[in-house]
């Protein structure tokens, strides 16, 4: 769509413009989705260009190329913003595609109210796509926000129903004590097979799973949120190349984020 979109837009205007803005709510979704988008444009690099603007702490460091009016601009709604603030990017006259992705978790990230400050620096019409696992009243009141007379699609409810009949799903009741030689267990008898998310309910027992398992000759590695923004990047990337098949992750919230470390600075 993007792709398609720009290409044709392109046709009638020569002029370099930033056409589509991005909005997710972490560095790593954005790190993340800008790669996906240079992917899709491998063909037609040279005519799209791709920036991610989130992993550069100071606005100066992008001037020079923000100027230069790339096609496809992605970030967090605080780094766009303090873009639009430091007048390094400007878009209210040329941006026709606004996306907002994982839109329920914006708001919980605390960007109300940057993105509620962002609506002064975009037109007043442009195409804005909503995107949401959830319909919970953060995402309605974002609706009200950025879109005008939208248009919502569902999943179809008879495909959900059968890639739901696809699942298999098992319930094991154990000791406390025996689940993590249970779990041991079932990777060792490949019983469990293939790319595996291993989830635990805090920082602490990650690392106590990790060390267990290398007893048994099983590596892993671990992500939650007391690893500093590269290493995180790093353990995803790791498992992307199937250096480990394993990942315990903890989504244990204990540990402040970089993005309201960097508002307090």
């Amino acid at each position: 769509l993007f792709r398609s979109a720009i290409l044709e837009a392109k046709k009638h205007c020569a002029k370099r413009a930033t056409r589509a803005l991005v909005l997710l709510p972490t560095k790593e979704l954005s790190k993340q989705a800008a790669k996906n988008f240079k992917e899709l444009t491998v063909a037609c690099s040279k005519s799209i260009r791709v920036v991610e603007v989130s992993h550069q702490s100071g606005t100066e460091t992008l001037r020079p190329i923000l100027a230069d009016c790339p096609d496809i601009v992605v970030g967090t709604p605080s780094r766009i913003l303090a873009h639009f603030q430091a007048k390094t990017m400007k878009v209210r006259d040329s941006l026709t595609m606004l996306v907002v992705d994982e839109a329920d978790l914006v708001f919980s990230f605390g960007y109300k109210q940057d993105l509620e400050s962002m609506i002064g620096f975009l037109p007043k019409i442009c195409q804005t796509f909503l995107i949401s696992a959830t319909l919970n009243e953060d995402v309605e009141t974002i609706e009200k926000l950025v879109l005008h007379n939208p248009v919502s699609v569902h999943l179809d409810e008879e495909e959900a129903k059968k890639e739901r009949s696809q699942l298999t799903q098992y319930h094991i009741r154990c000791q406390p004590d025996d689940k993590f030689l249970l779990l041991c267990a079932l990777l060792k008898l490949k019983l469990l097979r293939g790319k595996t998310l291993l989830f635990v309910n805090s920082v602490d027992r990650c690392y106590r799973l990790k060390l267990f398992m290398e007893q048994f000759g099983v590596p892993a590695c671990i992500l939650n949120p007391e690893l500093p923004h590269n290493s995180r990047c790093h353990v995803v990337e790791q498992f992307n190349r199937s250096v480990y098949d394993y990942i315990i992750a903890s989504d244990e919230t204990h540990a402040q984020s970089e993005e309201e470390e960097e508002k307090e600075r």
